[in-house]
């Protein structure tokens, strides 16, 4: 009986830390889905893909140092080629916010062109119609 009575305190004491730690914690989020289609990426500029870069690279470098002195040499090296990846991932996405200006200027210069084309074909046809009637003008002038 005297055994008895320490197993059934401590199973006692288990289930009510057990039911008081249940009853504290808060339902684990459900992840909500990201509709990328619903961001306007017009609106996006290079400065605010530079700020966001500049942001989340202080998070990472933080939580870098306060875990990677402790960490194997594995995931230091895991990390030393995440960091390199993460780089190249963020020149893609700066060369991706620079599209839409490179396409306006795209626009234009095709718009110059087709002008060029356009005035360059009249001026092409009106020295054809009127230059044998000019030849003809400036032989009766010799």
């Amino acid at each position: 009986m005297k055994t008895l009575h320490p197993i059934l305190c401590g199973v006692l004491t288990f289930a009510a830390i057990a039911v008081c730690c249940h009853a504290k914690s808060s339902p684990t989020p459900s992840p909500s889905p990201f509709a990328v289609n619903a961001v306007d990426m017009s609106n996006i500029s290079e400065a605010d893909i530079q700020a966001t870069i500049a942001h989340r690279n202080a998070l990472h470098q933080q939580l870098i140092d306060q875990t990677l002195p402790a960490a194997s040499n594995d995931v230091k090296e895991a990390v030393a080629k995440a960091q390199v990846l993460q780089k190249d991932i963020d020149a893609l996405a700066i060369q991706a916010a620079r599209v839409p200006l490179l396409l306006a200027e795209l626009d234009k210069a095709h718009k110059a062109i087709w002008r060029d084309i356009v005035l360059f074909t009249l001026l092409g046809a009106a020295i054809g119609f009127l230059g044998p009637k000019l030849a003809g003008v400036m032989a009766f002038f010799t």
